[in-house]
């Protein structure tokens, strides 16, 4: 096995169940800078809503965000790649959103907001459902024409909006919504949790800035491993080389991968990185 990539998705894979790293993944992580392999995240997190100490980590020098819409350089200090919505689609796709009973957050490569408007906002299970978790999310509460569109954002690379998630209690209205969003040719629609949808551009997924990634480090794909554990993740494992699904990954993301590892509570993320080690 050649591995000169490890790619990895956080949440239900690096992160245990309690968002955290554990220190034999962070050994981990250290043995294969040593050896000369890159080490990469690849999240549907933004940027401002890594672990602590993993941008920072010395060896990890790109991190693929957003489901791979954005891609960031630690080292360089800059975004290398951004595959936003234009604020026509935005926009379109938002009013979709808005009926949807569900929370809906708009994203930047930084941040992400919780749109203020919608259905949402008149259903008390939903709003309890963001009670219980705002101190995990963290999120900013806003108009998303405000927050992003043009008079609204920040200048600079990054800012303008490149992702949409939705949050459900209702399995039913999930499942709607995830009909007559999979209709529309403006946007892909994938998952990374039990209760939610997450929506960027056709064409951008995690494989994609896998390619980019790989591409920037003269790498062929079967010089690379992926490791996830949901639906978001399963264009990079059939990208990579060595496509890796955790112990507790869905079934459709086990079938596609050629290992199966432990679970994200049992340092599955080690153990992948430790066989491409060869130990």
């Amino acid at each position: 096995m050649n591995i000169r990539l490890v790619v990895f998705d956080l949440d239900g894979t690096a992160l245990t169940s309690e968002k955290t790293i554990s220190p034999r993944t962070w050994a981990a992580f250290d043995a294969a800078i040593r050896a000369g392999i890159s080490i990469v995240p690849a999240t549907g997190r933004q940027l401002n809503f890594l672990p602590k100490g993993l941008p920072e980590h010395p060896g990890i020098a790109y991190i693929i965000a957003n489901n791979g819409a954005t891609v960031f350089s630690p080292v360089e200090k800059k975004i290398l790649l951004h595959r936003p919505f234009s604020e026509e689609g935005a926009s379109a796709v938002l009013a979709e959103c808005r009926t949807c009973r569900a929370l809906v957050f708009g994203s930047n490569a930084d941040r992400s907001v919780l749109d203020k408007r919608g259905a949402a906002w008149d259903d008390r299970e939903i709003l309890a459902l963001y009670h219980r978790h705002e101190s995990l999310w963290r999120p900013r509460l806003g108009n998303l024409e405000e927050a992003f569109f043009t008079g609204g954002r920040e200048n600079g690379p990054g800012q303008e909006l490149c992702k949409f998630a939705l949050v459900f209690t209702d399995a039913a209205e999930q499942a709607r919504s995830l009909e007559k969003l999979r209709a529309r040719a403006d946007v892909y629609v994938t998952s990374s949790d039990r209760n939610n949808l997450e929506l960027v551009i056709p064409g951008v997924g995690k494989e994609t800035a896998l390619r980019f990634v790989a591409e920037r480090l003269g790498l062929a794909m079967d010089q690379v491993m992926s490791i996830g554990d949901n639906l978001n993740d399963l264009g990079m494992i059939r990208e990579a080389g060595f496509g890796v699904a955790m112990g507790n990954a869905l079934p459709e993301v086990k079938a596609e991968a050629g290992f199966i590892t432990a679970s994200c509570d049992e340092d599955g993320v080690a153990l992948a990185i430790e066989k491409a080690l060869g130990s």
